[in-house]
This record gives structure tokens, sequence and C-alpha cells, in this order.
């Protein structure tokens, strides 16, 4: 007989809500311990919630958008199925566009629409061919090497002071 094991939103979450952003699996798809099944999302992180046993994804019990507060249960995983345990191998990376709808975690939107990249012209490295912020600062920092623009310096020191000038004069001339 299979028994279902719950997935739980995380007790620890970093931010002040979290919701469900998507769901990795579909009902029916095998999954391995510790594969990612749902991305949750808060004001600060994007955060993955793996499969705590390996098994099929029986049931999914949340839906996208909707709030995930810590404990809430999110789906259900059949374990026990003969021989529906095996994992697929996590692929290589891949270019981003290979994904039909790029999800980027809040790091990583801010890199790109600050720096005014599109994020598929990125070669991405993250688990399961996810786009993080590294790449995207690789992928700054080769423009700016590739067009042999040196990157903005910010100078903190005064420019030195013209010679003969007395740096302990007052710039009123109310001097003692």
């Amino acid at each position: 007989m299979a028994d279902l094991i719950d997935v739980l939103a995380p007790h620890e979450q970093e931010g002040t809500k979290a919701s469900v952003r998507a769901f990795l699996k579909a009902v029916g798809d095998t999954v391995a311990v510790d594969e990612p099944l749902i991305e949750l999302e808060t004001d600060k992180v994007a955060m993955e919630v793996s499969a705590p046993a390996a098994g099929v994804l029986a049931e999914i019990c949340a839906e996208a958008g909707a709030d995930a507060p810590p404990g809430m249960l999110l789906a259900r995983i059949r374990v026990g199925v003969a021989e529906a345990v095996p994992a697929a191998p996590m692929p290589a990376p891949v270019h981003a566009d290979a994904a039909p709808e790029m999800r980027l975690s809040p790091a990583v939107r801010r890199a790109v629409a600050e720096h005014r990249i599109d994020p598929q012209q990125i070669d991405a490295s993250g688990r399961g061919g996810r786009l993080t912020r590294a790449d995207v600062d690789a992928h700054v920092a080769a423009l700016a090497a590739a067009t042999d623009v040196p990157a903005p310096s910010v100078s903190l020191r005064s420019p030195p002071p013209p010679e003969g000038e007395d740096l302990r004069s007052s710039p009123s001339g109310g001097g003692a």
C-alpha cells in the first residue's frame, strides 16, 4: 500500500509573507528526495520547496498565487509506488531562452532591470537551468570587457590643494 507524505510550506521563511509562485512538477510526475517541487516567493527572496520523500506527486493542494503561511499543506507525494522513483539527472546548464517562461528571483530581476539586460541573452548555470545573480554579474562583466569600457569608479578623495595654499587657514579669512 502506498502512503501519502505531506509537502508543507517551510516554517522558517525570509520575508513577511510567502506566496506560491509556481509548481515545478505536475500531478503524476515522479519526484526524488530533495528535488525542487514548488517555488515560493516572499518580498525578499524566491525559494524552492523540495520533496521530503521520493515517489509520485499525487496532489497539489495550493494554487499559484495563493498565500503560503508557514506549515501550510502545499502538496502530497505518494510513496511506496514500485519502480516509480528514479529521478532524472540534473540537466547541464542551458541557455535561458530554452524556458518558455523565465522564473527570476527578486535579486536577478533587480540586476537585470538595473543593467537593462534581456535575461534571455544570458547563459544560465543555476539548478535546472535557472538564471542566477552570479550569471547576470558575469554577463555584465563580459559585456564591459568586450566593449573595453572601464567600469565607473567613484573617487572619494578631494583634489590636492594648489601649491602654496595653507590648509590650516580658514576659508573665511577669520584666522587667529
